[in-house]
């Protein structure tokens, strides 16, 4: 029988009871102003809190409140009539409304030191009648409600807190992991975090979770972009629906090794989410490389929109200095608080200060011509044209900090830090 007390790590990631009240307060605020002011907007609204804090299964310090502002009306432009409606709370408590730009715009503003997520959804009673799936938002909600115990609310906390420590929990296109809705399905299906673990342990190739049993053969009744992902939940919700569409293979063998591990050998490092550290980094530099570690700053915003910035800056940083003939051994990236960093571990060998250029074939005359008035020292080799150019950058450090002026990644982050090792 699997034995570890757990109630070390509840302590650690339970919110406190005054937490709990001050959300309960605020989040009642908010509510509150919202269902009076949709009467006086002229529309009938369904005011919703969703999100972990309404489940009662966030973890302690994170404390972002999701409400769904459901509207009775066949009004197309919500978001809008939602902007109106918010517009007094906004002016009379002194606070800044940010609108988000998505399939249908929704609203932030930090209110009593708690970050507001205001969404716009059609009022639905089932799936069928939703325009996109943010309308079955609040229907997840009841769902998970209707399921939820005191105990599996602490099941889901430990599911989080376990697939953060490991880097798997995020359905973000930077992540590629579960979704926190994928956890409260799994757990709730399995009947508890342990249970969970060791279906986990037992998966491999594409696995299947039907809660509801809502089909006989899903690779026959699903659409078939709903099964790239190696797992597949059926959202109770919505059958025709992959709710693990976002986890990728990589995340989803990751997670079956470490709950194998865990299971094997349980201890509460597994709940402690690494922080970035350069020493470690640094002892693991050979003679041969050169460490580049880049702290960057994320624009203010919506995190999975500013962290999917940075992660373009990786890209364009790993791909430009292969363009540039460096030998990157080994780099990545990882967040740590507010910032991010990227790291690159590069073969420290000056490039020689010249290279050669391949031209077109000499059969091809014409080319061959308008080469050779470009190129005056072109010369013959293998049936082709060949010239030496000069390198625009011979050493890495230079390159990099050359990459690190470019619009492209200063349009996409408030402030970039360069540091070599």
């Amino acid at each position: 029988m699997f034995n570890f007390d757990f109630a070390s790590v509840l302590s650690k990631i339970t919110p406190t009871s005054e937490d709990a009240v001050k959300i309960k307060n605020s989040t009642k605020k908010v509510v509150s102003y919202l269902e009076s002011a949709g009467p006086k907007n002229g529309v009938d609204v369904n005011v919703v809190a969703g999100g972990s804090t309404a489940k009662g299964t966030y973890l302690k310090g994170n404390f972002d409140v999701d409400i769904f502002v459901r509207f009775k009306t066949d009004e197309k432009n919500i978001s809008d009539i939602l902007e109106l409606m918010l517009s007094e709370f906004i002016q009379n408590n002194n606070l800044i409304l940010e609108r988000v730009h998505g399939s249908r715009d929704y609203f932030n503003f930090e209110f009593e030191n708690l970050f507001f997520e205001i969404v716009p959804v059609k009022y639905i009673e089932n799936n069928v009648d939703a325009d996109n799936v943010t309308d079955m938002s609040p229907l997840h909600v009841f769902w998970v409600k209707n399921h939820l115990t005191d105990e599996l609310c602490n099941d889901i906390r430990l599911a989080k807190q376990f697939c953060k420590a490991i880097g798997v929990y995020g359905a973000e296109s930077y992540i590629n992991g579960v979704s926190g809705h994928v956890l409260d399905i799994l757990v709730i299906h399995f009947g508890g975090f342990v249970p969970f673990l060791e279906n986990v342990s037992l998966w491999s190739g594409a696995t299947v979770v039907d809660p509801e049993d809502k089909h006989e053969n899903v690779f026959e009744e699903l659409n078939q972009s709903k099964l790239i992902s190696p797992l597949i939940v059926i959202d109770p919700i919505d059958p025709q629906r992959n709710a693990a569409a976002a986890v990728s293979t990589e995340k989803y063998n990751l997670l079956i090794k470490h709950a194998k591990d865990f299971l094997k050998s349980p201890e509460e490092k597994y709940f402690i989410i690494p922080s970035f550290d350069i020493q470690k980094l640094i002892s693991h530099k050979q003679n041969r490389e050169d460490l580049f570690v880049i702290e960057v700053e994320p624009q203010k915003g919506k995190k999975d929109v500013v962290i999917t910035k940075v992660l373009k800056i990786f890209e364009f940083l790993k791909r430009h200095l292969v363009l540039y003939d460096f030998n990157v051994h080994l780099s990545d990236w990882k967040i740590d608080s507010d910032k991010c960093y990227l790291y690159f571990f590069i073969d420290n060998q000056e490039l020689p200060p010249t290279l050669e250029r391949q031209g077109p074939p000499l059969e091809n005359f014409q080319a061959v011509e308008r080469f050779q008035e470009v190129h005056k020292d072109a010369f013959e080799r293998d049936g082709k044209l060949w010239v030496n150019v000069r390198r625009d950058f011979t050493v890495s450090e230079t390159c990099l900090r050359h990459l690190l002026t470019q619009e492209f990644v200063t349009q996409r982050c408030q402030n970039v830090t360069l540091k070599t090792f």
